[in-house]
């Protein structure tokens, strides 16, 4: 009975013990939690630098957070900046120097490319000339050139092609394309007379003519014993004559049609006259050594012809021009020092005989 008493207090107690066990445990860690969370909150008051802070994202953050990307910045129209650091105009367009570039092709109105020719780029106002040869498929190309926006641009082809040229030409800081034409010169049969002023045939006259449309064509003739002439494979458009020796002849304004029925008519300051002088200075002392220079010119509807012919005076201060066409001639005679007399003289209607007088220059005196 007592043993049956004991065991069951003994069960009481340890029922109890294990309650208040709990209890006690329960208690402990409900203490523990409450002081952890005010430490927690103390922290973060004391030592605010260490929360969480919110920064608004940049225009360029990256979505991850990682360092925001900054564009460089956008270059700013040529010139805007050299002014507002205030660089002189001048020196704004020295620093684009070398900056420009020209390239293109070269070829004929069939689609034929044209090698090996010479294209010429000249600015007056960057005072720069460029020159380039087209290659085998007819391209050339100009490289660090001084922008301009004067360049001439031409093309002197060898073949039978009009000569090119391009003038006001803009080659700034890009590069600049350039598509070259050479057209086909169209030929004809050139037939003409050489006469003088009087319209006496002059026979045996030796000329040369070229072409004004194509350089370096040239081709030499002599009038026959009637003055006739005829010349082959002449380029159509403007021509020009010149003496191939002795006195200095241009004869320019002809425009050459093609038309082979039509005749053309060189005038030329060719006969029987002469002119001679002698060169005196104010004391009527003669003058040798001077220069004599005869002038001759011709304008019958556009078309002219001049003839210039020199000579200078003999140690007894004469001189002498022969062979002589009628009408008016201008002659000038300078001597060593600049002195010039001029005059005007009709050949064949006055005296052939000249008195030329010309006045020495004085010495400036302080």
């Amino acid at each position: 009975m007592k043993t049956s008493k004991r065991k069951t207090t003994l069960r009481s107690c340890l029922l109890w013990i294990g309650i208040l066990s709990f209890l006690g445990i329960t208690i402990l860690t409900a203490w523990l939690l409450t002081d952890q969370s005010e430490e927690t909150v103390v922290q973060l008051d004391e030592n605010p630098q260490l929360a969480p802070k919110r920064q608004d994202p940049g225009p360029y953050l990256d979505p991850v957070g990682i360092e925001p990307v900054v564009p460089s910045p956008s270059p700013e129209p040529a010139g805007s900046s050299l002014a507002s650091s205030g660089i002189a105009k001048n020196e704004e367009e020295d620093l684009w120097r070398g900056a420009a570039s020209a390239w293109g092709s070269l070829y004929t109105t069939y689609g034929d490319i044209v090698a090996n020719e010479k294209v010429i780029l000249i600015s007056e106002s960057a005072n720069q000339a460029y020159s380039e040869i087209s290659d085998e498929n007819g391209h050339f190309n100009f490289e660090n050139i001084v922008p301009a926006s004067d360049y001439r641009l031409s093309v002197s082809p060898k073949g039978m092609y009009k000569r090119v040229s391009m003038d006001s030409l803009a080659i700034l800081n890009n590069q600049t394309a350039l598509a070259i034409v050479l057209e086909p010169l169209e030929l004809g049969r050139l037939k003409g007379k050489v006469v003088n002023t009087e319209g006496i045939v002059v026979p045996g006259y030796e000329m040369r003519i070229q072409s004004a449309l194509k350089t370096r064509w040239i081709r030499n003739f002599v009038p026959d014993i009637i003055g006739e002439f005829e010349i082959e494979n002449v380029p159509i458009g403007p021509i020009e004559f010149t003496k191939t020796f002795g006195q200095a002849l241009v004869i320019t304004g002809h425009e050459f049609s093609g038309d082979s029925q039509t005749t053309i008519e060189l005038v030329v300051d060719v006969g029987y006259n002469e002119l001679k002088g002698v060169v005196y200075d104010e004391f009527s002392n003669a003058v040798p050594g001077a220069t004599v220079v005869l002038n001759w010119k011709h304008n019958y509807q556009g078309v002219i012809s001049i003839v210039t012919r020199r000579s200078t005076t003999s140690p007894t201060g004469e001189f002498l021009f022969q062979g002589l066409g009628k009408g008016e001639h201008e002659l000038l005679a300078t001597s060593f020092d600049g002195s010039v007399d001029h005059q005007i003289v009709d050949i064949g209607n006055d005296n052939s005989e000249r008195i030329v007088v010309v006045r020495r220059k004085r010495l400036n005196q302080d």
